[in-house]
Order: C-alpha cells, then structure tokens, then sequence
C-alpha cells in the first residue's frame, strides 16, 4: 500500500521540480543585444565615429579633440580646427536584436545631457532599424521600451551639429544598459490539478 503512495509522492515531485526548472529557466535574461563595450571599459573598442560627414581613418585617434571618454560616459565636441570647423561629430555602432518571447519586453536606459551654445545647434540620440529606416528618439535619456524593433539589424548613434558657427558644444550619453523584463506566468491550474489528482487516485489504488 505504502509502495503505491511512495511512487505516487515521487511523481509528484518530480513534476513540479520540473515545472519549477521550467518557469526559472523563463526568467533567465539571455544577451539579447549584441552591442559590446557600451560601458566605454574598453576605450572606442566596437564603436564607430564620424566627423563632418566622413568616417575614414581612425577617427577617434585623429581628432581626439573631438570625443572624450570619462568613466562609463562618452562626450562629443564640436570644435575649430587649423584649417576648418568641425562641426558635426558622431558616433555610432551596429548590431543585432535577438526575438523576444511573448512574455518578454527589451528596454535600454541611458542618460543624456547636452550643452549648446544656441537654439540652432543640434544634438540626437536614437536607435534606428537598418532595415526600415525606423527611429526610436533616445535624446531626453531615460528608459525606452525597444522591443518593436527586436528580431532585426539595429544601429545605436548619437550626435552633436553645430550650426550658427559658435563652436564647443558638446553632447555627452552616459550608462548606456540593455535589460530584458519577463511578465511572470503562473503554471496553469489545470495541470497542477491534473497532477494532485494522478496522486490522489495512486494513493487511493494504494489502499484498495
């Protein structure tokens, strides 16, 4: 009798180690962007810059007067040079979105400040989808829901323009961070049922 409701105990626990396993494993957080260095740990490793419209050479070590790195921030400065202006400064970097689960949101959270020396002057900061062309505006900092643009080629950019000739503006984006949030789903009462029930009905056979 005893050997019956053993057997039946051990299923039941085996079930719902499982089921346990299973709903833990749900809220794992895969690396679902496949940007690297976005803390700046690695210097301009991974990323790409850009400086009156032209990425050649090593942008960052020909015009380090032009993108600063401090801690986990990068700063970008529009400035006078010997023979011209550099007014528009960039950088950007490329990467992929892994899909979601239907239960699943991608966020990104960053923080934003700009200093410019008028109301012409121009900063952005934004997630575009190379695929359509799709922008997510980033340029009041903060948390974004990015989710709608997972499952495809994405590029991460961020720029300063000067356009009334006062140059020395500067756009700084710091504590740039990918976090995937999971809306918990309860196991469905019908199986726990279903399980107590097998249990009970191998408990019940048990004492016959």
């Amino acid at each position: 009798m005893s050997t019956h409701f053993d057997q039946a105990t051990k299923f039941i626990r085996h079930c719902l180690s499982a089921t346990l396993l299973l709903f833990c494993a749900t809220l794992a957080v895969p690396a679902y962007a496949s940007f690297v260095n976005t803390d700046f740990s690695s210097g301009f490793s991974a990323w790409e810059g850009n400086v009156n419209d032209t990425d050649l050479g090593d942008i960052f070590a020909d015009y380090p007067d032009n993108f600063a790195l401090n801690g986990s921030s990068a700063t970008l400065i529009t400035s006078a040079g010997e023979i011209e202006d550099y007014w528009l400064i960039s950088m950007y970097q490329d990467a992929v979105l892994a899909s979601l689960a239907p239960n699943e949101s991608l966020w990104l959270s960053l923080g934003v400040s700009a200093l410019l020396s008028s109301a012409d002057d121009f900063f952005f900061v934004q997630l575009r989808d190379l695929n359509t062309n799709d922008v997510i505006d980033l340029s009041t900092g903060g948390s974004f829901d990015i989710s709608s643009m997972t499952g495809g080629s994405v590029t991460f950019e961020f720029g300063v323009i000067d356009n009334d000739f006062v140059l020395g503006d500067e756009l700084t984006v710091s504590n740039i961070n990918f976090n995937v949030t999971t809306e918990s789903v309860p196991a469905p009462a019908g199986t726990l049922f279903v399980l107590f029930g097998f249990g009970y009905l191998m408990w019940r056979k048990g004492k016959a």
